[in-house]
């Protein structure tokens, strides 16, 4: 059962204090990063389903991708039925979940990479859709040019 997305956030925040030293880099996640991902754009209600379900760190990209999947999903079915405006709100809302999911993930760095390159593809994807519209820009410093 869940309740209104204040109350979610409280269980997940008590939940990250109960964790103690079992599971120190979730508790961490949980209780510190909660201000910063909401400023940034995570949904309060997203954020605590997604931390209510995780219960070790290995389960942490895991919960993020498999929500950023789903809007992944609707921001690409949008875009084939020409629903530009909710094509960019989903890709751009996937991207940045993509992005939490990967966010200090060291475990595997080659999914941590894959995930990156999901995130990427869906801004990209996304930003001509948002309003303001958005441009890629590349930057270089020392070396070949990369998205920034």
């Amino acid at each position: 059962m869940t309740g209104p997305p204040a109350a979610n956030d409280r269980r997940a925040d008590q939940r990250a204090g109960d964790q103690g030293a079992g599971d120190q880099r979730l508790a961490e996640a949980v209780g510190n990063w909660r201000a910063r991902f909401l400023e940034n754009g995570v949904n309060p209600s997203d954020y605590g389903r997604v931390t209510s379900s995780v219960t070790e760190w290995s389960g942490w990209l895991d919960a993020w991708s498999a929500l950023a999947e789903v809007h992944e999903s609707l921001g690409r079915e949008a875009l084939a039925h020409g629903l530009w405006r909710s094509a960019g709100g989903h890709l751009s809302q996937a991207a940045l979940y993509y992005h939490i999911a990967k966010f200090f993930w060291v475990d595997d760095i080659i999914e941590m990479r894959r995930t990156h390159a999901h995130a990427v593809s869906c801004l990209m994807d996304a930003l001509p859709h948002l309003d303001p519209p958005g441009r890629e820009r590349r930057r270089s410093r020392r070396g070949p040019p990369r998205p920034g």
